[in-house]
């Protein structure tokens, strides 16, 4: 884990129903005003180009990790998110 603190834990969250037009910065941007966020990434069709409408937050904060994880709602652009714990095999 390149990037994190000795002692701290990297916690990843699943992010799903992403509006089309939203890339990495803007997920960023809008999970950042519930603290601070290490990396979010969008994922897209490598074929198409186009977004598969889910992507990843990785995040240090514990803090930071229960106020994204305990607010029942996000939106953004019109579109309701769903934010899952994510848990690698």
């Amino acid at each position: 884990m390149a990037g994190v603190g000795v002692g701290k834990t990297l916690h990843k969250l699943r992010v799903v129903n992403i509006p089309w037009t939203i890339g990495d910065l803007q997920l960023k941007q809008y999970f950042s005003q519930f603290g601070f966020i290490n990396n979010a990434k969008v994922i897209f069709d490598r074929r198409t180009g186009l977004s598969k409408n889910f992507g990843y937050l990785e995040i240090t904060d514990k803090d930071t990790y229960h106020n994204i994880v305990e607010k029942k709602n996000h939106h953004l652009e019109g579109y309701e998110l769903y934010v899952r714990r994510f848990f690698e095999n």
